[in-house]
C-alpha cells in the first residue's frame, strides 16, 4: 500500500536488537543497562512474544523459549498473594501456551475462588478476604480477566499460529472427558499442519 515507505521500515527492523538474556536465564524484561529485571511485581508483558504472539515457540528456538518460560518462574516470587484477576487471567493462557495444562488450570481455580462473583463477572482482587489473591477494601469489576479466561480455556484445547494447529496442546488431568463445540480459528498459511496432544485418540 505504501511502497515508498518499505524500505524504511526495513531498515528500522534490521535495527531492533535481538532479545537478551540476564544472569538468572531469563528473558530480559529491560535492554537498558540502569534498569534491572524486578521479579517482585505480577506485570509481565515482556512474555508478549511467546503469549498473545506466535514469534518465540518451543519448536522454532528451545533456547530463547526457556529463557522466557524461566522469566515467567522468576515472577512467581511474588506469590499468589500479589496475583489479580487479570494476572491469573494473563498467566494461565501463558501457561496454556507454553503447554503446562495443571499450571494454567492451578491459575483458573485461583482465579475462581478469589476473584469470581456469584454472577459469574470477575473482579480485581479476593473480595471474599480468602487470602487468596491480593486484597483490597473494594474489589472492582474486572472484565479482562472474564475475557482472559476464555482465551485461556481455547488454548488448552487448541493452539493456533499461521503455520500449526495443535489439538489439545495443554490439557490438564483433571479434564479427562468432555467436548468443546463452536472453535473457529484461521491461519495465513496454506501449508498448515495439524497436530495432535499424545495420548488422545
Amino acid at each position: 500500500m505504501y511502497p515508498d515507505e518499505i524500505a524504511r521500515w526495513e531498515d528500522l527492523l534490521a535495527r531492533i536488537p535481538d532479545y537478551q538474556i540476564n544472569e538468572d536465564g531469563a528473558v530480559k524484561e529491560w535492554m537498558h543497562p540502569d534498569f534491572e529485571d524486578r521479579y517482585r511485581h505480577r506485570h509481565i508483558s515482556h512474555i508478549y512474544p511467546v503469549f498473545p504472539a506466535h514469534e518465540v515457540t518451543r519448536e522454532k528456538n528451545e533456547t530463547l523459549f526457556g529463557a522466557f518460560a524461566e522469566a515467567v518462574e522468576r515472577r512467581l516470587v511474588i506469590g499468589i498473594g500479589d496475583q489479580t484477576a487479570w494476572s491469573f487471567a494473563h498467566l494461565a493462557n501463558i501457561y496454556a501456551r507454553m503447554e503446562e495444562g495443571e499450571r494454567a488450570l492451578e491459575c483458573l481455580s485461583l482465579l475462581a475462588r478469589s476473584c469470581l462473583l456469584n454472577n459469574f463477572y470477575t473482579v480485581h482482587n479476593d473480595w471474599r478476604n480468602m487470602g487468596v489473591s491480593l486484597t483490597y477494601r473494594r474489589a472492582p469489576v474486572q472484565m479482562d480477566a472474564n475475557m482472559g479466561w476464555i482465551s485461556a480455556v481455547q488454548e488448552m484445547l487448541l493452539y493456533v499460529s499461521p503455520k500449526v494447529v495443535k489439538l489439545l496442546p495443554s490439557l490438564p488431568d483433571a479434564w479427562g472427558t468432555g467436548e468443546a463445540n463452536g472453535l473457529r480459528f484461521c491461519t495465513g498459511e496454506p501449508e498448515l499442519r495439524l497436530e495432535q496432544a499424545e495420548g488422545f485418540a
